[in-house]
């Protein structure tokens, strides 16, 4: 029955960006001190409600693996502190699409987090794949933005699509222990 281990958030989190890392940084020949993320983020406006959860996580992960001293970089034989660089879109995709731009250009972030919002995320895809940058997202999950995930080899997913992944799993283990009805609210 134990098929699935929990981990929290920030574990989960501290466990994909060390991996995302050193994959980033195996390559890379330049000196560094940081790893900088930064992301487009509706801190106000009507998407400002979905920043209220994981603009939390993120901030929260990156105090957390700074107070431990950073995540340690093989190629660099250190530890790299997290920088965290949000920008607020005002939950305005015009916004958001130039801000993500600026954090490429001008700020040089080694991943991207994912805007708010399907719709956003789907925009903000296009433009890590155009300058070939890991944009880690967890807020959007439609089938359309599944279907086109394929079009987006540098989006990484956090959050499993429920229809494809969460409900087959938890149906299987509802029928292992006998649950015989279940209620969603």
């Amino acid at each position: 029955m134990n098929r699935m281990k929990l981990f929290s958030r920030t574990t989960a989190l501290s466990i994909v960006f060390a991996l995302l890392c050193s994959l980033l940084f195996s390559t890379s020949i330049m000196a560094k001190d940081t790893i900088v993320f930064g992301g487009a983020r509706s801190l106000t406006g009507d998407n400002a409600v979905y920043d209220g959860y994981f603009g939390v996580i993120y901030r929260l992960w990156a105090e957390e693996v700074n107070a431990r001293g950073g995540i340690y970089v093989r190629d660099y034989g250190k530890k790299l502190k997290i920088d965290l660089k949000i920008y607020d879109d005002k939950s305005d995709m015009a916004t958001m699409t130039r801000l993500m731009e600026k954090l490429i250009q001008e700020d040089k972030v080694d991943f991207l987090l994912a805007p708010n919002s399907t719709s956003f995320l789907y925009a903000g895809s296009v433009i890590a794949d155009k300058y070939k940058r890991v944009m880690i997202g967890a807020e959007g999950g439609l089938a359309t933005s599944k279907q086109k995930k394929g079009d987006f080899p540098y989006l990484f997913g956090m959050l499993n699509f429920a229809m494809h992944f969460q409900i087959p799993v938890l149906a299987d283990i509802f029928e292992e222990v006998g649950v015989k009805t279940v209620g969603i609210v």
